[in-house]
């Protein structure tokens, strides 16, 4: 009996111990994480604030070496709960319900590198497993006390998806999350996440030269991450009606601004190598201006040379608009971006392209996630998950 107890153990501890955790990334069942996400989770910071960050897409990318099961064989996910962070905020966080569509897939594309456009991070096994993208599904919070130091806060936010197949030898698993509103009016509640070590923000870097809003309503740039292998993109919330055409022109900065002719004073800044045309479309909504003016614009997609880390590009729109000016256009601001390299593929086992919407003066807008095609970040970090 003793010799068979003792080969019960070693069994345990060498070929099943990757059961022995239940979290995504595994190890975190009572360890706590070091960091903390925002988008999709958080509320409004205060009764009184117009900044409101739950409205989001975002999709997480977690590599097989993060599975809580042995990734050589199949596994069936039926459920998944969520917890609240213990690093922030400092207080209790605030009951309320949201409303969610849940996508899941599994999929080649590297953690350490996602591509900019949301939807493009997804294989072909795509399922909705929460909600359906007609008609969204409620989640609901629990007003969790912050737990005490070292201590994890239970995984009280659960949800009894569909079933879902991560199929043996899957490199990398995609959840991706949209939220569409919440019940709640202060508090705030971040999900408990790890954060990978990495070299800074490796999505490259955006810069603002030209500040002058040459058009009203006023045109917010809100798509920064560029790099390798990932889009290129931009997209300009315009707080205007849809249909309007809106032209893009990337290319070399100019030495100075050039004066516009009847824009009331506008500047151009753009030497233009390439140009792309859309139409805005219905994106960011406003008490007064509703359901108007997300205008997204491709350049296609950044090679995967390393020649290219660190390139700058300067890109400027216009939008043609009768009302705007006695021209009958209206000038963005002009910034300047540079494209990153991704991350290192040794350090990073999770990471996530997201966009939680605008944060500026226009923010009591909501962003529909159905209607965000680019991230506006990418980081390296995605939440702790108990899988079931």
């Amino acid at each position: 009996m003793r010799k068979i107890s003792i080969l019960a153990a070693l069994l345990a501890t060498s070929s099943f111990g990757f059961a022995q955790s239940s979290t995504l990334p595994k190890g975190f069942d009572t360890t706590p994480g070091n960091s903390f996400f925002w988008a999709g989770f958080s509320v409004a910071p205060s009764s009184t604030s117009t900044v409101k960050y739950y409205m989001a897409r975002e999709a997480f990318l977690y590599d097989a070496s993060t599975f809580p099961w042995d990734p050589t064989k199949p596994k069936v996910i039926d459920k998944i709960s969520f917890r609240r962070s213990g690093t922030s905020p400092s207080t209790n966080a605030t009951a309320h319900k949201a409303k969610w569509v849940v996508i899941m897939s599994t999929s080649s594309q590297p953690v350490n590198q996602p591509n900019t456009k949301i939807g493009d991070n997804h294989g072909s096994n795509k399922k909705v497993v929460w909600g359906s993208l007609a008609a969204s599904k409620t989640v609901t919070f629990l007003a969790t006390p912050k737990p005490g130091t070292g201590k994890t806060a239970p995984f009280d936010v659960t949800l009894d998806i569909n079933n879902f197949v991560v199929p043996a030898n899957t490199k990398t698993l995609v959840i991706e999350i949209r939220s569409y509103s919440s019940d709640v009016k202060s508090g705030i509640w971040y999900v408990d996440s790890v954060l990978h070590s990495g070299t800074g923000f490796n999505g490259g870097r955006y810069s603002l030269f030209y500040s002058t809003h040459c058009i009203n309503p006023r045109s917010f740039f809100s798509s920064r991450a560029n790099y390798l292998n990932g889009h290129f993109g931009h997209i300009w919330r315009t707080g205007r009606k849809k249909g309007l055409p809106v032209i893009g022109f990337a290319g070399l900065r100019l030495a100075k601004g050039v004066k516009v002719p009847n824009t009331a004073g506008c500047e151009w800044h753009i030497n233009p190598l390439i140009a792309a045309v859309t139409l805005t479309a219905n994106g960011p909504t406003h008490p007064t201006n509703p359901g108007q003016g997300t205008a997204y614009l491709d350049w296609g997609h950044i090679p995967n040379i390393p020649a290219l880390v660190g390139v700058k590009i300067a890109h400027q729109a216009i939008i043609i608009d009768p009302t705007a000016n006695a021209l009958g256009i209206g000038i963005t601001r002009a910034g300047e971006s540079s494209i990153g390299t991704g991350y290192d593929p040794k350090l990073v086992k999770v990471s996530g392209p997201y966009s939680y919407g605008s944060s500026n003066s226009l923010s009591l807008r909501t962003i529909d996630p159905n209607k965000e095609v680019y991230s506006r970040f990418f980081f390296r970090r995605a939440p702790i998950i108990k899988i079931q």
